[in-house]
């Protein structure tokens, strides 16, 4: 089977958006320029290295740096960047060989030669570490295949308006931040960084840079309202807000749905081991939900909603099991989570109802 590498997206939005904005100031054409430069640098300067690491927060460096790392076929391994130093180091020596990315990578007019990028890569696209706060990190591995089918599967190329922009606030560090940059690219919609979260800020940089939709995390939500109670006034272009990360507390949802009634409420479920979204509770389930005198379509505002294309739930004994062309499972120097049929056991509790939502 002929494998895919992620860098054709941005091969692709150079090819069929190239004059739009991508992030910053940067188009896509400039993009991928400097996706190549990366590229070259690795291949000039480290050729012995597997993984590109970086330590960086969120920048306008995020997609030259992913799809530079994909452009060579090796890995990029973005770090928590707020780990004490001793952990740091460790983290980087288990990358080894590795290059570390920094922002002298980002030179402007610094490009590569128009080599085309490794068609079918011998490394992953990307290494996330997990959290470890119970134990000692592990690396888990996302897939070039299962990324890009995340993308077929569930969004339209070139599907955003140019004057789309989303507001990407999560960490570079976790599997939402590598979604974000792999599908705005894919659709065409320019992304606008925030390097460390404040709700005030957050606000104002909603207003300021006309976004259109953004992606939080339960905690974040929580202080975009108690700032949103504050000051009332609405960021204008904001269209759709999605969430995810965590069990969103019901009264903050609610919340946020009156101060927001214009806005559409998404539910993204998933998790690193599924290259992000597998299951979605949409706009309309959320107005369903808080507007029905009927229990069974309330409680669906605690639901994750319902399979995207390409993806399967079960429940076994009461634990959720996920299947699809985007689920990995993999972790470095461990078996794989999924079973010989496809199955990954994902160690959550749950049911399906009748309707399908999990």
């Amino acid at each position: 089977m002929r494998h895919m590498n992620i860098a054709m997206v941005i091969e692709m939005a150079a090819d069929g958006m190239g004059d739009r904005r991508a992030i910053g100031s940067l188009t896509y054409e400039q993009v991928r320029a400097e996706a190549r430069a990366v590229a070259k640098r690795l291949a000039a300067d480290a050729p012995e290295a597997t993984t590109l690491a970086s330590l960086l927060p969120n920048g306008d460096h995020l997609p030259v740096a992913l799809f530079g790392a994909a452009w060579a076929g090796v890995a990029y391994a973005p770090l928590n960047f707020r780990l004490p130093e001793a952990t740091r180091v460790e983290l980087l020596a288990r990358l080894e060989p590795a290059a570390r990315f920094d922002q002298s990578w980002m030179k402007e007019g610094d490009v590569g030669d128009n080599s085309p990028y490794v068609e079918e890569p011998d490394r992953p696209a990307v290494l996330l570490f997990t959290s470890g706060t119970s134990a000692a990190p592990k690396t888990a591995v996302l897939q070039h295949d299962n990324l890009t089918a995340y993308l077929f599967n569930t969004l339209e190329f070139a599907g955003a308006s140019e004057e789309e922009a989303a507001l990407l606030a999560v960490p570079p560090f976790h599997v939402a931040g590598v979604a974000a940059v792999l599908s705005s690219t894919y659709v065409g919609r320019r992304l606008v960084p925030m390097a460390r979260f404040d709700a005030h800020d957050w606000l104002r940089l909603a207003n300021e840079e006309s976004v259109t939709h953004a992606f939080v995390v339960p905690t974040m939500l929580a202080r975009i309202v108690a700032a949103l109670e504050a000051d009332r006034r609405r960021p204008p272009s904001l269209r759709s807000l999605a969430y995810g990360g965590a069990r969103m507390p019901g009264p903050v949802l609610e919340r946020a749905l009156e101060l927001l009634p214009d806005v559409d409420f998404v539910n993204a479920y998933g998790l690193t081991e599924t290259s992000s979204t597998v299951a979605v509770l949409g706009p309309q389930d959320h107005r369903d939900a808080v507007t029905s005198d009927d229990p069974v379509v309330r409680r669906r505002l605690e639901s994750c909603g319902r399979a995207v294309p390409g993806v399967e739930f079960a429940i076994v004994d009461g634990e959720v099991w996920i299947r699809g062309d985007q689920v990995g499972g993999g972790y470095v120097g461990m078996e794989s989570q999924v079973d010989d049929e496809g199955w990954l056991h994902t160690g959550d509790q749950g049911y399906l109802d009748d309707d399908g939502y999990v």
